[in-house]
C-alpha cells in the first residue's frame, strides 16, 4: 500500500493523527463529538451466542465437531465469554463441552438453563462454571401459556437462581420478551429478584426485536435505577432490521454487555451479527471489544461453511461486494484518492483490515474509465498509449458483453477486448 500522502487541511476538517482516519478506514468525526462519544465506555463485553440461539437458525445443527471447532475460532479471535448451546437440548453439547476442557480452552463457556434444578445439575455435572437461567417474563404469555401467576414466576425464578448461585456458578438471568412489558413492570421483576436471589449480571431480551433504538436506550437507563451495580446486558433480534443499532443504543442506555452471533444467525430474523457490533465499537467510536478485526472475514466464512448457511453478498462488514466497484463514477473517485495513497476514498474501511480481499474493480455493465486504466497498469500496459476513441471504443464494448451475458468480465476478456481494439 502506498504511504498516504498528506493533504492541507480543509475547511478545518482534521484527518491525520484523528481517531476517525488512518490507512484501514476513514470514519465519521461526528462520532467522536463529546456528546456522542461520551455516552459510550471504553470497553464492552460482546457476549457471543452462535452456537446456542445461532443453532435456532432454521436448517442450522451444529454436532459435535462443529461445535469445537467454531467453538475454538471464537477464542482464536478473542472472544472471552460464549454461549455454548443447552445440554439438556443434547448429550452433542456435553460431550462438546467436555472436549473444549481438555484442550485447555480459557473461554468462559455459559450454558443456557430453564429455570429448573435439573438443568443446573446437569451444567453442574459438566464441571461448568457459568450458567444462564432463562425464562419468559411477559405477564401475558406467562399467565395463558405456562398458567403462571407473577408471584409463581418471581417465586421460581427466586428459588432456581438461588440454587445455582449456592452451587458456586456464575448466574446471569435472561428475562425474555421484556420490551413487550412496561418498564415499572420490568423494574418490579428485575428489582426483585436482584433483591432476593442476587444473580451475578441480568440481560434485558428484545425476543422479537419490537423496541426502537431510542426505546431501548430508554428502557436500559431506566432499568439501571433497580439494578444498580449489578451488570446488565443486552439481547436483541432483528425483526425490523436495527439489530445493531438497538445493541449500540443499549449500550448508550447503559449496558455493560451485548449478546450477538457470528453472520446475524438465530431464531427467525436472528441475533445482532457479532462482527457489525464488533466494528462498529472498535472503528466508528474507538471502544475496546478485545477482538481481533483482521479475522472476521475468516471467521464469518468458517460459520457459514459449517452452518451450511451463506452470505448475501452485500452482507455488512464481511460480504463479499465490499471489496468490488463496478461504477464508473466511483470507481474514478477510488482510483485519484488511492494514487495519493488513501484506500478509502470511496468506502469506509479496507476489506483488509477484516481479512477479506482488497478492493477490485469491477468490469462490467457500470464500468468507467478508471475501472479499464487500473487493469492496464496492472498488466503494464501504459493508460498514455490507449487513445481517447479507443478507450471510448472498449468501455462501450466492455457494457455491451456485460449486458449480454448478464455477469461482470473477467480480467482476460477485458484484455481481449483491448487486444482487439487496439489491433
Amino acid at each position: 500500500m502506498k504511504e498516504v500522502t498528506k493533504m492541507d487541511v480543509l475547511e478545518g476538517m482534521e484527518l491525520y493523527g484523528k481517531p476517525w482516519f488512518n490507512k484501514d478506514y476513514w470514519v465519521s468525526p461526528i462520532n467522536h463529538e463529546a456528546g456522542i462519544r461520551g455516552q459510550y465506555p471504553d470497553e464492552v463485553l460482546v457476549y457471543d451466542v452462535t452456537l446456542r440461539d445461532g443453532e435456532q437458525t432454521p436448517g442450522v445443527c451444529w454436532n459435535e465437531d462443529e461445535r469445537v471447532r467454531i467453538a475454538l475460532a471464537l477464542e482464536e479471535i478473542g472472544l472471552k465469554r460464549i454461549e455454548i448451546g443447552m445440554p439438556v437440548v443434547s448429550d452433542t453439547i456435553g460431550k462438546a463441552i467436555k472436549r473444549l476442557q481438555a484442550l485447555g480452552t480459557k473461554l468462559d463457556m455459559a450454558a443456557l438453563c430453564r429455570s429448573k434444578k435439573e438443568d443446573i445439575d446437569l451444567c453442574l455435572d459438566l464441571g461448568l462454571g457459568s450458567v444462564i437461567v432463562e425464562h419468559p417474563i411477559n405477564p401475558y404469555l406467562c399467565q395463558h401459556a405456562l398458567e403462571l401467576s407473577v408471584e409463581k414466576l418471581l417465586e421460581r425464578l427466586i428459588t432456581s437462581i438461588s440454587y445455582a448461585k449456592e452451587k458456586g456458578l456464575h448466574v446471569n438471568f435472561f428475562g425474555w420478551d421484556a420490551f413487550r412489558c412496561s418498564i415499572p413492570y420490568l423494574q418490579k421483576i428485575y428489582g426483585t429478584i436482584i433483591k432476593e436471589a442476587k444473580p451475578d449480571s441480568v440481560t434485558l431480551t428484545d425476543t422479537f426485536g419490537v423496541a426502537l433504538p431510542a426505546a431501548v436506550k430508554y428502557t436500559l437507563q431506566e432499568m439501571k435505577k433497580v439494578t444498580g451495580d449489578t451488570p446488565l446486558e443486552f439481547h436483541g433480534h432483528n425483526e425490523f432490521g436495527f439489530g445493531t443499532a438497538a445493541a449500540l443504543a443499549a449500550i448508550e442506555g447503559g449496558a455493560s454487555g451485548v449478546h450477538t452471533a457470528i453472520n446475524g444467525l438465530g431464531e427467525r430474523t436472528g441475533n445482532v451479527p457479532t462482527e457489525e457490533i464488533v466494528m462498529s465499537l472498535e472503528v466508528l467510536l474507538g471502544v475496546k471489544t478485545g477482538i481481533g478485526l483482521s479475522r472476521l472475514c475468516e471467521t464469518s466464512n468458517l460459520v457459514s461453511e459449517i452452518g451450511k448457511a451463506p452470505l448475501a453478498g452485500n452482507k455488512p462488514i464481511v460480504g463479499k461486494c465490499l471489496s468490488q466497484v463496478e461504477s464508473g463514477l466511483v470507481s474514478d473517485v477510488a482510483y485519484r484518492m488511492r494514487k495519493l495513497g488513501i484506500e478509502t476514498g470511496m468506502s469506509p474501511f479496507t476489506q483488509e483490515l477484516v481479512g477479506g480481499q482488497p478492493q477490485q474493480y469491477s468490469i462490467g455493465k457500470g464500468s468507467g474509465k478508471a475501472n479499464i486504466m487500473y487493469y492496464l497498469e496492472k498488466n503494464g500496459i501504459d493508460p498514455a498509449g490507449v487513445s481517447k476513441d479507443e478507450m471510448a471504443d472498449i468501455l462501450e464494448e466492455v457494457k455491451t458483453e456485460s449486458r449480454v451475458r448478464k455477469a461482470l468480465l473477467s480480467e482476460a476478456d477485458l484484455l481481449t477486448i483491448v487486444n482487439k481494439v487496439k489491433k
